[in-house]
Parts: C-alpha cells; sequence; structure tokens
C-alpha cells in the first residue's frame, strides 16, 4: 500500500513551482520596464501583463489561507499607483501622457517589477520555513550540475532512478538554471533534500558513483571538488569511523578512512598500499618500489629488514610483502574496478594493518651488516 502524500512535501513542491515560474517570468521580462513606455511594444507588454497575472492568480489558488491573505497584503501595498492601475498604464487600457521615458521607467520598476520581487520573495521565505536550506552549498550544486550539461533530461532521470530514487523525488528547482540538464539535476537535489534530507549526501554520493561508472573516470580520480564537498559533509557527523572501531593501524586509518566514507574501497587499498610501499621504502633506505622493493628489502640472503621471529619466517613475509604489491597495488593502479563490498574491503585493510605492524617490528641491518649476513 502506497504512504499517503504528506501534505507539507505537497505544499513545498506547489511552492517551489511558483518560486520557479516567478523566476523564470522576471527573467523573461526584467527589461519590461525599459520597453512599455514604447507604443510599438503594447503587444509584448499585454502578454507580460497576462503572464504575470496569471501567475498571480495561480499563488493565491496555491497559498494556504493565512499564506494568502500576507500574499495579497504585499499585493496591496505600494505607492498611489497600485498594481492592477500600473498594467492599465502599461497595456494602454487607461489614458496615460508620458512625461518622459523615466516615467515609464519609474512605474515599470516601482509599481510592477518591485512588487513581484517583494511576492516572490515572500514564497522563497515560506518554501525555507517549511523546507531548510540543503546542506549542500551553492557551489556544489553548481559543481554537480556541470557534470551533466551533455545529458539530456531524461538520461539525468534515469541515472537517479537507477541509484533507488523515485520519479516523484524531484521538483522544480529554486534557482531555474539556463541549461536545461543543470535544471533537472538542481530539481533533483532539491527534492532529494525535501524528502530524504537523512540521507542526502548518501544518496547524492550514490548517484555520483553511477555518473562516474557512466563516464568510466579512472578509479585513482577520486578527490575531485565534488567528492571532497561530499568527504567534508561526512566528516561532521561525529559517528566513530569503521576503521577506527576496528582499531587498524594508525597509518591505515589514516591513509584511508576519507575514501572508506565516500564509498571508494578500491582506491582506500590503492591509497593503503601505496603508503605501505613508501614505509618500507623510508625504512630500508632504498630506492625500488613495489614488488622489487618489497624482495630486496626482506630478502633472506641480503636481509635489509629483518623479520621479528614471533611473527614467522623471513622467506614467507618477503613474498606476502611482495605478492601485495603484485596482488593489490598494481591491478588498482591500472584502474582495476573489483567492486569490493565494505565487509570485504575491511578484511583486506586488517591484513594490510598487520603486515603494517610486522613491519615497526622488523630489525634494520645497515648495508655492511646485510653484506656480511649475505657472506
Amino acid at each position: 500500500m502506497l504512504t499517503p502524500p504528506d501534505p507539507q512535501h505537497q505544499y513545498v513542491v506547489a511552492l517551489s513551482r511558483l518560486i520557479h515560474q516567478g523566476n523564470a517570468l522576471f527573467k523573461q521580462y526584467d527589461r519590461l520596464s525599459f520597453i512599455i513606455w514604447n507604443r510599438h511594444h503594447h503587444d509584448k507588454a499585454v502578454q507580460s501583463h497576462r503572464d504575470f497575472q496569471a501567475w498571480v492568480d495561480h499563488a493565491k489558488s496555491d497559498l494556504h489561507p493565512a499564506d494568502h491573505d500576507e500574499f495579497c497584503t504585499i499585493l496591496a501595498e505600494g505607492d498611489s499607483i497600485s498594481w492592477e492601475r500600473a498594467w492599465d498604464i502599461v497595456t494602454g487600457t487607461i489614458e496615460h501622457v508620458w512625461e518622459n521615458q523615466q516615467e515609464a521607467y519609474s512605474i515599470g520598476q516601482r509599481c510592477i517589477m518591485k512588487r513581484f520581487l517583494r511576492l516572490r520573495d515572500y514564497l522563497k521565505a515560506l518554501r525555507i520555513r517549511l523546507a531548510p536550506p540543503s546542506p549542500l552549498s551553492a557551489d556544489f550544486y553548481q559543481q554537480f550540475a556541470d557534470q551533466f550539461h551533455r545529458m539530456s533530461p531524461d538520461m539525468i532521470d534515469e541515472l537517479f532512478i537507477t541509484s533507488g530514487c523515485m520519479i516523484q523525488y524531484w521538483i522544480p528547482p529554486y534557482k531555474p538554471q539556463t541549461k536545461q540538464s543543470a535544471d533537472r539535476a538542481y530539481g533533483w537535489l532539491d527534492g532529494l533534500n525535501l524528502y530524504m534530507p537523512d540521507s542526502l549526501v548518501a544518496m547524492v554520493e550514490t548517484v555520483y558513483q553511477a555518473y562516474r561508472d557512466y563516464k568510466r573516470f579512472p578509479r585513482d580520480q577520486t578527490l575531485d571538488p565534488i567528492q571532497g564537498a561530499l568527504r567534508d559533509l561526512k566528516l561532521a557527523d561525529t559517528k566513530p569511523s569503521l576503521l577506527t572501531r576496528y582499531e587498524l593501524h594508525p597509518r591505515v586509518v589514516e591513509r584511508a578512512t576519507l575514501l572508506w566514507q565516500i564509498g571508494e574501497y578500491d582506491t582506500a587499498l590503492s591509497q593503503v598500499c601505496i603508503e605501505l610501499d613508501n614505509a618500507v621504502k623510508a625504512k630500508s633506505g632504498l630506492k625500488e618500489d613495489g614488488t622489487t622493493l618489497m624482495r630486496t628489502a626482506f630478502s633472506p640472503k641480503k636481509t635489509r629488514l629483518a623479520i621479528d621471529p614471533r611473527f614467522g619466517n623471513q622467506q614467507g613475509f618477503m613474498d606476502l610483502f611482495a605478492g601485495v604489491m603484485d596482488a593489490i597495488r598494481n591491478p588498482r593502479a591500472h584502474h582495476h574496478k573489483s567492486n569490493l563490498s565494505a565487509d570485504e574491503a575491511i578484511e583486506w585493510l586488517a591484513f594490510l594493518s598487520a603486515l603494517f605492524r610486522v613491519l615497526d617490528a622488523t630489525i634494520i641491518n645497515t648495508p655492511d651488516e646485510t653484506e656480511a649476513r649475505g657472506t
């Protein structure tokens, strides 16, 4: 059985539609005050009046009684020229002799556009009160929408719906954009903030990852502005990290946490492997990297880093360290995508954490000692 629509949600959607239509009207007729004095633009002035009045009538029919009364009060406010009289003058319904162009500009700006903007701003204030602004910044909205600039609205809808959204989550965006694709993306973000505020960031992460998969982004391009913004929002949450809860090695936690929180499990593994490689290089003093580094540093014959016997033998750990580079780091360095689950990834991170602890306990042999051991 479907859940009945939430009346407040429906009201917010109605307000959003009015604001969106009002913004479009303002953008379309923002030069109205410069043309109404010219008789050649009479037809355009009449059409403008019809559009603006239709918007006002629509608002009156949609608003709740108390809000309707306040809206009408604003509409009636002003100087000696009322909203209706101003339009009568503009459209030529009543005779009016223009003294100069400035008078026409004044009537258009003072009596029509200024009052219209007050009405629109009143609707905005209502909407904000009922649906608080999104935690996603204006810059994030713009960056996110820019990703879809070559996608049709239908493709954008499909991307959101296949990521778990419902089509009714889309609402007319709070701010109209110049491009259809940006309008569509803005509307989805506004709708998700209305219908799913508690899981907004997680849902946007899912959609963005679906977009990255659709565009076949390289796996190592994770800390772009969008994911950085999502990461910062996640970090603001004080819930304990899964990595912290398992008390993994500090270098694993430091390197993997940010990527883990945005669901980039493969990249988290890759970055921890790079951290392990750097740690072995720094402790051994060797210049190689990857598999070659591990086989040189932990070689049983010319040992640079001696394994603590309580963990196991030198040969076995040389193979483990080298195997990590060959099996985990190298494929991901070439954008291999394994789609690990969180449970699978935490197990591999725990394994890497154990190798870090083994490395911490290794004994450093000087080059002279290594040569002597080799002989």
